[in-house]
């Protein structure tokens, strides 16, 4: 919920942002201290060694013991963890509320525990609470690769959600416990959690809402109008290919004019979406995408009144 947002929706699980699924990355060294200490005391540390350049005229560099795996929405690196889920465009001060009152909820819990042990127990019973603690959420830890389908069906069999859009993730504000975890320590109470659930449903309801009109007006005024004077150029060329007894592209004209059909037909249920409910407007604009990607693929450069995709990518 701290991290969703209509542009975020867009962004979490693509090639260049973390994942949906909240998992924690620990890297080797601090992953095996985690191992020692549900097994018992830990007694040792792993080290990372050398940094190896292939060049002997340079000295050896001393290598960090983690990396720092960029598909771990909360990544440790070394000195520090990482919240990598934000997006550009948000302030981080939300996400700080929240992850600062899940680690006092998490002192509050050990000290309430810990509070009355005699001090020649002490040692051993904290350990056997962070044991215990260890057991029960490290789930939560996972050191791979968080892109691989594989990741999503082992999440799923940890138990760990994996909610992709703001419209889900809102509803964690409404929820009997958190509102009670955030009167609990005086951060926000049930008035406060209701209004910021009105204010960012309504701001992503607009955004949605703005995305979907752009959508339409770059599609109705833009493409639309070029695709359609490709059709009419691709006719009269085999008409007078035809005429003049040469080859004529039939294939190519057909092509276009079951695309321009396609478009014409997204363009006019981009239009219906914008009177309806966010859902509608979402699948509008994703079929809309399909139809016009592919006729970007077709559609020769210098007619193509937009930058293509490999223009984008590949030409600087």
């Amino acid at each position: 919920m701290a991290v969703a947002s209509a542009g975020n929706d867009h962004r979490l699980g693509a090639n260049e942002a973390p994942p949906a699924i909240i998992s924690m990355y620990l890297g080797d060294q601090l992953a095996d201290v985690i191992d020692q200490l549900e097994k018992g005391d830990p007694k040792s540390s792993k080290q990372a060694g050398a940094l190896k350049l292939g060049s002997d005229t340079l000295p050896p560099l001393p290598r960090d013991a983690t990396d720092r795996n960029r598909t771990s929405p909360f990544a440790f690196t070394g000195n520090k963890f990482e919240f990598r889920a934000p997006g550009s465009s948000q302030s981080c001060s939300e996400p700080n509320v929240i992850l600062n009152t899940i680690v006092a909820e998490a002192f509050d819990l050990i000290a309430d525990k810990m509070q009355n042990v005699p001090a020649d127990k002490f040692h051993e019973e904290l350990q056997k609470l962070l044991q215990k603690i260890v057991k029960e959420h490290k789930k939560v830890i996972f050191n791979g690769n968080g892109y691989t389908d594989e990741w999503v069906e082992e999440a799923a069999k940890r138990g760990l959600p994996n909610i992709r859009t703001t419209m889900e993730a809102l509803q964690a504000l409404t929820k009997k416990d958190n509102v009670a975890l955030f009167e609990k320590y005086g951060v926000f109470n049930k008035r406060e959690l209701d209004s910021r659930y009105e204010v960012n449903m309504e701001d992503y309801h607009k955004k949605i809402h703005i995305e979907g009109k752009i959508a339409f007006d770059i599609a109705k005024n833009v493409v639309l109008p070029q695709v359609l004077c490709a059709y009419s150029n691709a006719l009269k060329t085999n008409e007078m290919a035809k005429t003049q007894g040469f080859y004529a592209v039939d294939g190519y004209a057909r092509e276009l004019g079951d695309k321009l059909k396609g478009l014409e037909e997204a363009v006019a249920q981009m239009e219906a979406a914008l009177g309806d409910k966010h859902e509608a407007i979402l699948d509008a604009m994703a079929n809309l995408r399909v139809i016009v990607d592919k006729i970007e693929s077709v559609i020769p450069d210098e007619k193509w009144p937009l930058p293509k995709y490999r223009e984008m990518l590949f030409i600087y």
